[in-house]
């Protein structure tokens, strides 16, 4: 009896072993995720940079921490078992995968595998359990349940027929023709996944990062966040104030993306700059740090104290008048350099990645991207404008909707429309955000709707109505009576001197006449 009660409880022990790591391995597994993302030409003449950059901010959104290398780069042994998965990218169809050996180690990695773009071999057609057909010169509408939008004219493009029964397809393209065939626009097997084609936005995006989630078995679903960019200590406050005035009258949610300075933080434009963000929060809006414009880093001699410095500034000015950055917004290709990477942007946990703007400036690239706890990717609101019955479109990955502060009150109005236009629901940081930044002594953290400020709670000052315009300044001239009294007794001194003159010209006039009369 007492070795089966011996026995039984030495059982239950494992059964709580079991369950307790079971419930561990999955976000653990999550996180430790890397995929190698190889391409053939960056193609900077199509624009192929960008496209590299959106699906480097893409993989980083669903938490996948992406290595990127060009075919040139890649050399045997490099795909390993320690990658999830790889990307393959044609970004130059001309030129095309002429890297046998990655080929070679591709076809042989067990990983999850997704193709982009053009050039699909046979093996990776086979592995997709379809054949591959090449149609051209073709204009395609790309739908998704009841959301549709058309594509810009395509010459060539790839796509996959006779598709496995078991393979999950995302979006359809179809063309303008009367009983023409439609062809899948993402298509998962397995864990082997084809996007025929790559657009920086709009609903071929969102489409292909729901085929990058299923494939990589990321499943991360939420709804888009509004997101207003362009915000500086010089822009025109005074409709940013407006504008957050906006969303909260129709209840809209949303973040705005600001730089700031970490100098002359004592002055009034300054003042007035951090209150317009202080109202900003307290009209259901949060606020992401923005890293700064870069310039020359080498005149830096040492670049990585500067960043760490300079961040820290900023945070604590920002902290003094209750500005609190619930996390970090930058341009993608910070995540692709090491000083950047580990100097400034992961100081937070929470990212919203922004397009990348040519030239890049890079103080040591390492194309070694890291991913956090949430970084949202960001996509121009505009490029959904097209877009018939958005609010059918689901979002796999935490996505930013942006769009920029307008310089007059005709472009406000414009973008109100455009934010009423598209009609989704929209994210709600209150409810789902849980950050934490943290540069220098100070931390800031947002949580359920709360900041806490090194721990304690914090509330926004009420924000006393104020007019955002630049102040006009009266000028005073203090010696203006001094001058004015000056003047009247010089004015008499020179009219003293004329009468003189004109007294000595005449005696003078008198005395040389006198000398002939005698």
């Amino acid at each position: 009896m007492k070795r089966s009660v011996k026995w039984l409880l030495l059982g239950l022990c494992w059964g709580c072993l079991l369950i307790a790591f079971g419930w561990r391995s999955t976000p653990v597994a999550a996180a430790s995720q890397r995929v190698l993302l190889v391409y053939d030409s960056k193609n900077t003449v199509a624009n192929g940079t960008a496209k590299i950059d959106t699906v480097q901010r893409a993989l980083t959104s669903l938490n996948l921490k992406v290595r990127t290398v060009s075919q040139n780069q890649y050399h045997k042994g490099m795909l390993t078992q320690a990658y999830a998965g790889v990307v393959t990218m044609i970004n130059w169809p001309e030129v095309g995968l002429t890297n046998q050996t990655f080929i070679h180690d591709r076809d042989q990695f067990q990983g999850a595998k997704l193709h982009i773009g053009d050039n699909l071999t046979a093996t990776e057609a086979q592995a997709l359990g379809a054949q591959k057909q090449k149609v051209s010169l073709k204009q395609f509408t790309l739908k998704a349940q009841q959301a549709s939008q058309q594509l810009p004219f395509s010459e060539t493009m790839t796509v996959l027929t006779q598709t496995h029964a078991n393979s999950t397809t995302f979006g359809t393209l179809a063309t303008q023709e009367k009983d023409a065939a439609t062809y899948a626009y993402g298509t998962v097997y397995q864990h082997n996944g084809y996007l025929p084609d790559w657009r920086n936005n709009g609903l071929s995006l969102t489409l292909a990062v729901q085929t990058m989630a299923q494939v990589f078995q990321r499943h991360m679903q939420q709804q888009p966040m509004l997101t207003i960019t362009n915000v500086t200590p010089y822009s025109h406050l005074t409709l940013l104030a407006h504008l957050s005035q906006y969303c909260e009258n129709h209840n809209i949610p949303f973040a705005v993306s600001t730089t700031t300075v970490a100098q002359n933080t004592t002055m009034a434009a300054y003042k007035r700059f951090t209150k317009a963000l202080r109202n900003v929060e307290n009209h259901n809006g949060v606020v992401y740090l923005q890293t700064p414009a870069v310039g020359n880093p080498g005149a830096y001699a040492q670049p990585q104290r500067e960043l760490q410095n300079l961040i820290s500034n900023e945070l604590v000015a920002f902290a003094q008048n209750n500005v609190f950055p619930v996390g970090i917004s930058s341009q993608g290709y910070w995540n692709q350099d090491r000083v950047y990477r580990q100097n400034f942007l992961t100081k937070t946990n929470s990212w919203l990645l922004l397009p990348d703007h040519q030239p890049t400036t890079f103080i040591h690239e390492d194309q070694q991207g890291t991913a956090v706890k949430q970084s949202f990717l960001a996509v121009s609101a505009s490029s959904f404008n097209t877009v018939k019955s958005l609010a059918q479109v689901q979002f796999a990955a935490p996505t930013a909707l942006t769009v920029k502060l307008p310089a007059t009150q005709a472009k406000l109005q414009a973008v109100e429309r455009q934010i009423t236009g598209l009609n989704v629901t929209w994210y709600q940081p209150a409810g789902h955000l849980d950050t934490t930044l943290q540069a220098g002594a100070v931390k800031v953290s947002y949580r359920d709707g709360q900041y806490f400020l090194n721990g304690r709670p914090k509330m926004v000052n009420d924000v006393v109505k104020q007019n955002f315009k630049q102040p006009t300044y009266q000028h005073v001239v203090r010696l203006k009576g001094f001058f004015k009294v000056q003047g009247m007794i010089l004015t008499v001194l020179f009219s003293v001197i004329f009468v003189i003159l004109i007294g000595f010209i005449w005696l003078g006039r008198k005395i040389y006449r006198n000398k002939y009369y005698r």
